[in-house]
């Protein structure tokens, strides 16, 4: 029986028309006045370069997070719904199945998208790097396995729902990539596909 659905939230629910480097040189001077551009200029899009760059400058890691969130919250403003997320989520609700987020984003830029879209109530729960340590995030287990303890559902009744490799946990749940980028137990198109590809799963589990 799958008790619970965790999802990633950067292109898997929601996009943004801007990209992280889009927004740091769009604010380039804004930093440069604010004396924030050395930090600035140093962070990649991927989340975990917060601890490599405040090793790299000698600086205190919350440093880095600060100007990172402020990164990841102007792309929030800018950002839209995935096609068929929204039928995903009540598709999950529907079938009384519980909803996590599992992401690397800062919890102030998921809130806000969140809220933008009106999908913050179908969340039984929401893990970013707030509450878990980066080191701890996809592709490490940790994080992941701790949402499976909250909910009391073990790794095979739990789905994975993601885009890219780091969605690839080595643990017994079915894992269901979005795109062709990386291979999942299964791969969907779509978001749309992904319900169908749920349809089927639960159907079997329930012997239909």
């Amino acid at each position: 029986m799958i008790k619970l659905v965790v999802l990633d939230f950067d292109y898997t629910l929601v996009g943004s028309e801007v990209g992280f480097y889009d927004v740091k040189e769009h604010k380039k001077e804004e930093f440069k006045r604010r004396n924030l551009w050395k930090i600035v200029k140093e962070l990649t899009h991927e989340y975990k370069s917060v601890f490599n760059v405040a090793e790299k400058l000698g600086i205190d890691v919350k440093d880095v997070e600060r100007a990172a969130e402020e990164i990841e919250l102007e792309r929030m403003k800018k950002s839209y719904l995935i096609e068929g997320a929204r039928e995903l989520l009540d598709f999950l609700r529907q079938n009384n199945i519980k909803i996590a987020l599992l992401t690397g984003n800062c919890r102030k830029a998921v809130l806000y998208a969140l809220e933008k879209h009106g999908i913050k109530d179908y969340f039984d729960a929401l893990l970013t790097r707030d509450e878990c340590a980066l080191e701890d995030m996809k592709p490490n287990t940790k994080c992941y396995l701790k949402l499976l303890e909250e909910f009391g559902a073990k790794e095979e009744e739990a789905i994975l729902i993601g885009d890219s490799e780091a969605d690839l946990l080595p643990v017994k749940s079915v894992k269901i990539i979005i795109g062709d980028k990386v291979k999942g137990d299964y791969n969907a198109r779509n978001l749309k596909e992904a319900v169908s590809l749920l349809k089927k799963l639960i159907g079997e589990e329930d012997g239909h």
